[in-house]
């Protein structure tokens, strides 16, 4: 599944295919994905954490807008 909330069917359509992993997809393919749910579009709220370490990758994530800051931070809660 690919984890792209839909507000705007067309908008999102846009967005997506600017993704150069799912460019090349039929605009009604990626309507009938979205539709049927293996894809979704999920807005994350500033400072959000999206993952922390060591957990079980289980499905293809693709930032369409805005930008991610990967942070490691020690056991020792020290960086």
């Amino acid at each position: 599944m690919v984890t792209i909330e839909v507000k705007s069917m067309p908008l999102n359509i846009e967005l997506i295919k600017k993704a150069s992993l799912l460019g090349p997809v039929p605009d009604d393919a990626l309507r009938m994905h979205l539709s049927r749910g293996d894809f979704r579009i999920v807005r994350h709220e500033r400072g959000s954490v999206l993952h922390l370490e060591g957990e079980q990758c289980t499905k293809l994530e693709l930032i369409l807008t805005g930008e991610i800051v990967v942070n490691h931070i020690p056991e020792s809660g020290i960086y």
